[in-house]
């Protein structure tokens, strides 16, 4: 099933190995104090993925590493392996009724078991009694379908990407099976207005990122449905956006921990100093859940400058200001004080 790591070769190290795959591999441990130790080293284990490793793969712009590493946070969050099925994820289902229903139905994800008729879940999880089975649509229900309603790429203010330019990426996430909308607390411009809003349209583009940034969009998180954890979590995501070609972190990822909903992620990085078209991977995934990732290729055409239009010209019109105005006033007042400092100059001249 593994071996021993010819690096870390500490009987403490072979043991925290060893009560990790009992985890992954959902082996229910008899003594009550070794089953401690499991849960405080799947902890801790998680808290390495999340402020150690996961930093020091990012300060890197690593995002494949980094992929990963989010990866093994819902294997630690789920007690699952590596490439297992989301269906694994449900109350009631094992290893072994989840092979079989796979081989002979094809079901293999939540999502794909709750795009189903009722009639057709049931038939499909027959492996199931009828309690059984309620338990486990009654938890599908809540593994969140993550949807990215809306990607655009701008330089504010302008309707081109120059070389070197700053570049605002907007994106909207939306979980399609939420319970309910949430409204964001706070004013400013809607979230659902980023929708409606054309890639021409600019005056609207910079009107929506200048009301962003005074909009709270806090939102409580739903719990995650997970049994093997030592603990209640809530449900996170993280957003990356990488450079398809390099392979590398355009910015570093983007933690969320309050989408209940819906959600607006702003960023802004720097256009490559090359004229040409590059694709980006958007990735959103999740810290707690398998399955419910997503992913949507993203293009950006770099031109050149002399694409920009000319900047209107500056009239000079400096008009003298009203009389009664505290300008002229003010004007006035300091015409007098030369005037007095000069009379003194000339006055000591005198002397």
């Amino acid at each position: 099933m593994f071996s021993a790591s010819k690096k870390f070769t500490s009987k403490d190290a072979w043991k925290a190995n060893i009560l990790l795959h009992a985890h992954f591999f959902r082996i229910k441990i008899d003594d009550a104090d070794m089953a401690d130790q499991q849960l405080q080293t799947v902890m801790t284990a998680l808290t390495l993925v999340h402020r150690g490793l996961l930093q020091i793969s990012t300060t890197h712009n690593w995002y494949t590493c980094s992929s990963l590493l989010m990866g093994i946070s819902q294997m630690l969050v789920q007690g699952v392996y590596l490439h297992d099925a989301p269906l694994i994820q449900l109350p009631n289902i094992t290893w072994e009724n989840q092979s079989k229903v796979f081989k002979e139905k094809n079901l293999y994800s939540v999502h794909q078991l709750m795009r189903m008729p009722a009639a057709e879940q049931r038939k499909s999880l027959a492996v199931l009694n009828d309690k059984q089975f309620e338990e486990a649509i009654q938890v599908a229900r809540t593994i969140p379908r993550l949807e990215i309603s809306r990607v655009l790429l701008t330089v504010v203010g302008d309707k081109i990407v120059t070389p070197a330019s700053i570049v605002t990426l907007i994106v909207k996430i939306k979980i399609a099976n939420a319970p309910h909308k949430i409204a964001p607390r706070g004013k400013g411009m809607p979230v659902a207005d980023i929708e409606s809003i054309a890639d021409e349209d600019t005056t609207a583009i910079e009107t929506f990122v200048s009301n962003f940034a005074k909009k709270e969009q806090k939102e409580t998180p739903p719990e995650a449905y997970c049994p093997y954890f030592a603990g209640r979590k809530n449900s996170q995501w993280w957003l990356c956006f990488a450079n398809y070609q390099s392979g590398k972190l355009v910015v570093p990822p983007v933690r969320i921990s309050d989408l209940a909903s819906e959600r607006v992620v702003v960023l802004q990085f720097q256009a490559p100093p090359q004229k040409e078209t590059y694709r980006f991977h958007l990735m959103i995934k999740s810290d707690s859940f398998i399955g419910c990732d997503v992913m949507q290729e993203v293009q950006m055409t770099v031109v050149d400058r002399a694409n920009l239009p000319s900047e209107p010209a500056i009239v000079d019109d400096i008009s003298e200001p009203e009389e009664d105005s505290i300008a002229a006033q003010m004007a006035q007042l300091r015409g007098q004080q030369t005037g007095a400092r000069r009379g003194d100059d000339d006055s000591s001249d005198e002397d």
